[in-house]
């Protein structure tokens, strides 16, 4: 797979991309800070290819990140560059072109973005979505999916990782992922919430570990994974709804699995489905490396099962 856009195979496509502020009825005035969508959708094809949402006011340089990661990890389609990409605002226009160019796609003004309207009609308004979009709202997540991620989040409550894992994190590669490898940290000690956190980074996460910053600066520059048990109520109103709505398993009263893909500059949304299936892999393989290999030094190759099919993990110490 690809790891730079230049690298991808181009097609015909245009692409409309935009970020715009959430309603967010009862909530908006009670947060720090006006909360924003950012789409990508393929007007071409009729598909969404990238969802985020963001904590600060979105600039040209974060939708090329968005744009970037359509291109490299679309949610419906195989990675590809398109031939253009439309925005309504001249700046942003204006800023992306030169990087747009470096891969040959080139950046358009329009007045009217007809696929970007109706990805947010189709979230419950044309400026307005949940106040927290569920597991459900990413494109192509299946109730089959999400509930195989329950399932996993349960065995892994169940099992109480926590009582068994120091600080030391555990290296996790998986082939079927090019983005690795990820460090995992089991949570539930100290007063902490119980849960399972993947960082991206090595260095990110030891300076979280050493407290070279502060609690804030570290959030602000994680980039991470987490699932964070708690109550029913710790849950988006529409994961709590579905929850009802398809019976999926839980372990108990504070064994409901919050999660979400945390992202520099305290950006917070919904893993995507390839996200979410890593977690799951992670909720199982864990507690299992854990038990058997908690003296082991060598790395330990894990068959479990998730939502598309067995998944092969890696698992190893990280040396200190």
């Amino acid at each position: 797979m690809a790891d730079r856009p230049e690298d991808l195979p181009q097609r015909f496509d245009v692409w409309q991309a935009d970020a715009r502020p959430l309603t967010l009825p009862g909530l908006t005035d009670a947060l720090p800070a006006q909360p924003w969508a950012i789409a990508v959708a393929s007007r071409t094809d009729d598909q969404v290819l990238a969802y985020e949402l963001a904590r600060e006011t979105p600039d040209a340089a974060t939708l090329w990140e968005v744009l970037r990661k359509a291109m490299l990890q679309p949610e419906t389609s195989d990675p590809h560059r398109p031939t253009e990409v439309q925005v309504c605002h001249p700046a942003w226009c204006e800023e992306l072109s030169a990087r747009l160019a470096t891969v040959n796609v080139t950046c358009s003004v329009v007045q009217a973005l007809e696929e970007i309207d109706e990805v947010f009609r189709e979230l419950g308004g044309e400026h307005a979505v949940q106040a927290e979009p569920g597991l459900l709202d990413v494109p192509g997540a299946t109730p089959a999916a999400v509930g195989s991620f329950f399932d996993a989040a349960a065995v892994y409550y169940e099992q109480a990782p926590w009582k068994k894992a120091g600080d030391r994190p555990v290296k996790v590669e998986c082939v079927k992922f090019s983005s690795g490898p990820w460090y995992a940290v089991v949570t539930g000690q100290a007063g902490v919430a119980p849960g399972l956190i993947l960082y991206d980074s090595l260095e990110a996460l030891r300076r979280v570990q050493r407290g070279d910053e502060s609690e804030a600066e570290s959030a602000r520059r994680a980039s991470a994974l987490v699932v964070s048990f708690g109550d029913e109520d710790d849950l988006p109103p529409a994961d709590r709804a579905a929850l009802k709505r398809h019976g999926w398993r839980v372990a108990g009263a504070h064994a409901h699995p919050a999660v979400y893909r945390l992202e520099p500059g305290l950006s917070m949304r919904p893993p995507l489905t390839w996200e979410l299936e890593l977690l799951e892999g992670c909720l199982r393989a864990v507690p299992e490396f854990l038990r058997k290999k908690t003296r082991r030094r060598e790395p330990l190759t894990l068959g479990v099962p998730a939502a598309g099919g067995e998944l092969e993990l890696v698992l190893a110490w990280e040396n200190a």
